[in-house]
């Protein structure tokens, strides 16, 4: 059994008996299992090299628990650090000396360098196993390491910036530096490598911005700058002036980001070509392009196509250009608010800007303002009032008075936004189609309906089915109706509180409602608490509801077997099937059909079983295989049965 359970959790051993804890065979399955059950084994396995090697081997820190003769033990220690290099925080003086066992915890983690003795920083055997793990240990490493190339190339070839740790001598070796940059660290090269061109193009092709800290005579060269800039872009702002002149290098930089105009020669601002062709990838590069360019219609279509926003850089000429305008608010409805006023006028342009996608726009609201922002005639135009609330039924709000009491409008509008209700007509506040299809969208907008229509089945059950809540606003006669109470507290058991106070005395009512929710007995009349099918149908649901019930029907055994028969999965209560046990009649906990039905359910109702059961096989075997810790609550007897033991063990080894 013990050997059972350690096999699945290691740490067991510390519930095993004295006598087995002195057994090899059940020590050694436990350290296999977890090396920290070294701990909880008999004294004389600190001392037994097999078990404490099979421990560290697990866990490294297993070590801590070993005799101080096997704390000094050099094969030992060694398979402690080569899994967790902390372990030689627990190894003996004499060995955290021993060049050994230092050299193989390097090797597995650079950090011990930090804790070894100083005089193994001084060794470069030790130090190049440590930065070959990770080239920041050069940084622990003695000062006569840091000027061996070796050693210095090894870390940098692993991490480009541990050449800030490596002596001065060798931030100029064109090899050691060649390996850095090849990691990324150009900026810790000595001056002359950083003109040197091998160097600097091994280190742009690596990371563009090193070109910030390459020689200005490389700075001048067109083939590292292409390397640069096609790794980055934004790398030309580090180009010479020459070279962001230079048509084949701009033109590297902006097509693929065109923000990188930004760092061009002022030229290429005005040169229609390279603004072209990076508007048609970053339509905002026109804030950057010359003024003389916000007045090409070529390029200012090729910017607005792609973001419609870039009219805002449009010169006022084009602002009144209708295919401007047009593949501005078809990119986004917001660029109406750019355009030249006579342009809001045209029907073409607004119905565009108001059918825009609203989920391709990145402005906020922007749709709702497209029609805000249009001439105010459109806000009586049908047609584009229409295609506006069709996208975002607030845009109500920017609608003629005359269109708001337009059913069609209205209609359109609350399907997309039942908000839409209340900036409406008020009239539509009795129109039934209307204000289902409001509802339907938020229950609560049963607030803004007419009183008629709060008292319209079809419209308050759409309404509660929505948010349970909105029964809080029908009116007081469909407060009684069952289908509508049920349909809400359904959605929300809250709803109750605004059911009309007669229907918890309502069996008929009552019944359909624990029969959806077994805690609604909380809130029937306690008559009802008394009435066995009522009560059967709560705790059928729930077996919680066995507490709410009367204590009459809590000595009913047929009542108290479903309860804890209850499916657990579909119990929304903590604990409620032990419960259920708890609250019926004390007389059932030493009843053997009700304790065997509640432990098979969740093992640890034995927690309220009476002590003669807990005495018994058939109980105390159920309750451990549905739930191990139930061993816990069984009779101590049972610790010694190796079939309910075997069957606890397989739930959970550490029993």
């Amino acid at each position: 059994v013990v050997l059972a359970a350690v096999q699945h959790s290691g740490l067991a051993l510390a519930f095993a008996d004295k006598t087995l804890r002195k057994d090899k065979d059940v020590v050694l399955a436990a350290v296999r299992k977890d090396g920290e059950a070294l701990e909880h084994a008999d004294k004389s396995f600190h001392k037994d090299k097999e078990v404490v090697l099979a421990a560290v081997r697990h866990n490294g820190l297993a070590l801590a628990f070993a005799d101080k003769s096997l704390r000094k033990h050099k094969e030992v220690v060694l398979a402690a650090v080569q899994v967790n290099s902390r372990a030689l925080d627990y190894a003996d003086e004499t060995v955290r000396s021993d060049r050994g066992v230092v050299l193989a915890a390097a090797q597995h983690t650079s950090s011990v360098l930090e804790y070894i003795d100083k005089s193994f920083r001084k060794d470069k055997a030790l130090i190049l196993a440590a930065v070959q793990q990770h080239g920041g240990a050069l940084k622990f490493a003695d000062v006569t390491l840091r000027k061996d190339k070796d050693v210095v190339l090894a870390a940098v070839q692993q991490r480009g910036g541990a050449l800030e740790y490596a002596d001065e001598t060798l931030r100029n070796d064109e090899e050691v530096v060649h390996a850095a940059v090849h990691a990324g660290a150009l900026e810790y090269g000595d001056n002359s490598l950083r003109k040197d061109k091998n160097v600097v193009l091994a280190a742009v092709r690596k990371d563009g911005e090193a070109l910030k800290y390459a020689d200005e005579t490389l700075r001048k060269d067109k083939q590292v700058v292409l390397a640069a800039i096609q790794n980055k872009s934004w790398a030309l702002k580090y180009a010479d002036i020459s070279l962001r002149k230079d048509k084949e290098v701009v033109l590297t930089a902006v097509v693929p980001n065109g923000s990188a105009l930004e760092y061009a020669d002022e030229t290429f601002r005005k040169d229609k070509e390279f603004v072209l062709a990076a508007a048609k990838r970053d339509g905002g590069i026109l804030r950057w392009a010359d003024e003389s360019l916000h007045n090409d219609k070529d390029v200012v279509l090729a910017a607005v196509k792609q973001d419609g926003g870039a009219l805002w850089w449009v010169d006022e000429s084009l602002r009144k250009d209708k295919e401007v305008v047009l593949a501005a608010v078809r990119q986004t409805g917001f660029a109406l608010a750019l355009a030249d006023e006579s342009l809001r006028k045209d029907k073409e342009i607004v119905l565009a800007a108001v059918q825009m996608d609203i989920f391709a726009d990145h402005y906020s609201y922007a749709l709702r303002y497209a029609l805000h922002n249009a001439d105010v005639s459109f806000r009586k135009d049908k047609d584009v009032v229409l295609a506006a609330v069709k996208q975002d039924g607030g845009t109500l709000l920017w609608v003629d008075e005359s269109l708001r009491k337009d059913k069609d409008v209205v209609l359109a509008a609350v399907q997309q936004n039942g908000y839409a209700l209340t900036l409406a007509d008020e009239t539509f506040r009795k129109d039934k189609e209307v204000v289902l299809a409001s509802v339907q969208q938020c229950g609560c907008l049963l607030l803004f309906a007419d009183e008629t229509l709060r008292n319209d089945k079809e419209v308050v059950l759409a309404a509660v089915l929505q948010k349970g809540g909105a029964l809080r606003w029908a009116d007081e006669s469909l407060r009684k109706d069952m289908d509508i109470v049920l349909a809400a507290l359904k959605q929300d058991r809250g709803a109750l509180a605004w059911a009309d106070k007669s229907l918890p005395k309502d069996k008929e009512f009552v019944l359909a409602a624990v029969k959806q929710d077994g805690g609604m007995l909380m809130w029937a009349d306690e008559s009802l608490h008394k009435d066995k099918e009522v009560v059967l149908a709560a705790v059928r649901q729930t077996g919680f509801a066995l507490a709410l019930a009367d204590e009459s029907l809590r000595k009913d055994k047929e009542i108290v077997l479903a309860a804890v028969q209850m499916d657990i999965f579909a119990d929304h209560y903590s604990y409620a099937l032990r419960y259920a046990l708890h609250n019926a009649d004390v007389s059932f906990r030493k009843d053997k059909d009700v304790v065997l039905a509640a432990v098979k359910q969740d093992g640890g109702t034995l927690l309220w079983v009476d002590e003669s059961l807990r005495k018994d096989k058939d109980v105390v075997l159920a309750a451990v295989q549905q739930n191990g810790y139930a061993l816990t609550l069984a009779d101590e007897t049972f610790r010694k049965d190796k079939e309910v033991v075997l069957a606890s063990v397989q739930q959970c080894g550490c029993l």
